[in-house]
């Protein structure tokens, strides 16, 4: 999609690929060659003109957008939406019948639509016959004779409209009922449940998918008042319903009736449920006004995508389709595994922090809130950014999936990554730090990743003479009966040594790290220990995380 400065013309390209032979002579005129299984269309749409009330739109088609010889070819795509919603009860009210009349129609036939229309004729007739109508109308019949005579006399009737499908839909309910129990009216029903009934009544559309070729079926958060199970049943339902329009081949001659989902979400719930070759990442570019002569000329790869943004006016979308950063196999596969409900949130930040483990995640989020305190501007910055513990050293698979550029839009997603590691001695990849930097190279941005190497593990790094008391008392509280044990260790122990006497102490304590360091944090707190009190190199990290990355 491409727009104008000040957004008031555009264009829309779509790309349909993998047709099989059928559908290349259907799209003939659409093809991107005489040889490729791909179609393109394309809209574009012009502001009104000084004197005219509307636009323009127009549809192209092809690789040279060519005008659009077949339209008849073009209807065979079409697309359902579902809206974001917030009211379904509203929404499925007697006041829009059309959910309900769209259902009935789905499953009438010519002779039960007749049928039904004709019984319910017939049984609103007899109704305008009861004695309640014959009252109510002779009242008013009296007042408007009344009102009436001398001009023009007037009568006044009763009954109910003429029965078509529309109005009996209006006369309708839709209501819920747990399994087993009463049914409810909508508004006492929980606004996930509710949610749902809606989003089957839009379903029913995709009953029609049979008499075309390609459905789109265009979800926008589908996760609204939804819990997670209910988010990944979801998904989990509307996948199927892919799945199946792709196995069931239809007889020759008939249409393919394949269904594609669209999904728009903020949910890492629905993110963790896929693969990580079917998401697309969408955010605004960096505004135009803090492009520099310099941002050109250190990411030059990006020029393109850079000087295209400058030229419309506030930012551009950036995209990021994970498919096209080509990242290899294994790597894929180690993000369907790693990217879970928790790490998946890295997906909607762009400024992302790895660590090993919960614990440094833990001591991090809670020494960034004091660190940044009274700097509104670099508080609000953090909060926007993500802490990942990636749970080990492998970082290089987070690394290049932030920060491998997308082939086409030439855009990556996260403008800053910052690694918090340390040099294990136990560990065998002592040279994943410098493995690192080099993949920064590699993709070259180097201004957008720092990586952090403490020489001696972060827990060793906690211990210092101002907050050893701290320490001492988060160990207490974790091992109410270890208090002599603690001065055993660490009473005589000297600075140098202290930060290995502690993590022998951990290890040899069985001690939960992720406990131990919420424990510390809290203790931190209580012993009224500033900013100024936190080791240095969680300080760099965090100063580093708030950086402009170019």
């Amino acid at each position: 999609m491409r727009g104008s400065p000040g957004g008031s013309s555009f264009e829309i390209y779509a790309q349909y690929e993998g047709l099989s032979d059928e559908q290349r002579g259907l799209f003939i005129g659409s093809l991107m060659s005489w040889d490729s299984c791909a179609c393109r269309y394309k809209l574009v749409y012009t502001p009104p003109s000084l004197g005219e009330r509307r636009g323009h739109s127009s549809r192209c088609c092809g690789p040279q957008s060519n005008p659009d010889p077949e339209p008849e070819a073009r209807a065979l795509i079409r697309h359902v939406y579902l809206p974001p919603l917030r009211d379904a009860v509203r929404e499925l009210a007697s006041s829009n019948p059309g959910r309900l009349e769209l259902l009935l129609q789905s499953v009438a036939t010519a002779e039960s639509k007749a049928d039904f229309i004709q019984i319910a004729s017939s049984s609103l007739q007899k109704i305008e016959k009861h004695n309640l109508l014959d009252q109510a109308i002779s009242l008013l019949t009296q007042d408007i004779e009344q009102l009436t005579t001398g001009v023009q006399r007037q009568t006044a009737h009763l009954h109910f409209a003429d029965a078509t499908l529309a109005s009996l839909a209006r006369d309708l309910r839709l209501s819920l009922s747990a399994f087993g129990l009463p049914r409810v009216d909508l508004r006492e029903s929980g606004l996930g449940y509710t949610n749902l009934l809606y989003l089957a009544c839009v379903l029913v559309e995709l009953r029609k998918a049979k008499d075309h070729e390609l459905t789109l079926f265009l979800v926008e958060e589908p996760e609204a008042h939804l819990h997670p199970q209910l988010q990944t049943a979801t998904l989990s339902y509307l996948q199927e319903q892919a799945r199946k329009s792709v196995s069931q081949k239809g007889k020759q001659g008939q249409h393919e009736g394949r269904i594609q989902v669209i999904v728009s979400t903020h949910s890492p719930v629905l993110t963790a449920r896929v693969s990580p070759l079917h998401l697309v990442i969408l955010s605004p570019e960096i505004p135009v006004q803090t492009l520099t002569s310099e941002t050109v000329k250190d990411e030059s790869e990006d020029k393109g995508s850079i000087l295209e943004a400058a030229s419309v006016a506030g930012c551009e979308p950036r995209v990021v389709a994970l498919r096209r950063l080509n990242l290899p196999a294994n790597e894929v596969r180690k993000l369907q595994r790693y990217l879970d409900v928790t790490r998946g949130s890295l997906l909607f930040s762009r400024r992302v922090l790895l660590v090993e483990g919960i614990s440094d995640a833990i001591m991090l989020g809670e020494f960034g809130r004091i660190l940044f305190e009274g700097h509104s501007q670099k508080m609000a910055e953090f909060r926007a950014a993500t802490i990942i513990p990636v749970g080990g050293v492998d970082f290089a698979p987070f690394v290049r999936l932030l920060l491998t550029s997308d082939i086409e839009s030439k855009c990556c997603i996260a403008s800053r990554v910052v690694v918090l590691t340390d040099e294990d001695p136990d560990c065998k990849s002592a040279t994943r730090p410098s493995d690192l930097t080099a993949l920064g190279i590699e993709l070259k941005r180097t201004s957008r990743l720092s990586v952090h190497v403490c020489p001696i593990t972060l827990e060793a790094a906690l211990m210092t003479k101002d907050t050893k008391p701290a320490l001492r008392d988060a160990y207490v509280a974790l091992h109410s009966r270890s208090s002599e044990k603690w001065d055993q260790h660490l009473a005589n122990a000297d600075e140098g040594s202290s930060g290995k006497a502690l993590v022998a102490l951990l290890k040899q304590s069985d001690s939960s790290k992720p406990e131990f360091s919420q424990l510390f944090v809290e203790e931190f707190i209580k012993h009224n220990l500033g900013a100024e009190m936190i080791p240095s190199i969680f300080c760099d990290a965090l100063n580093d995380l708030l950086v402009a990355g170019k």
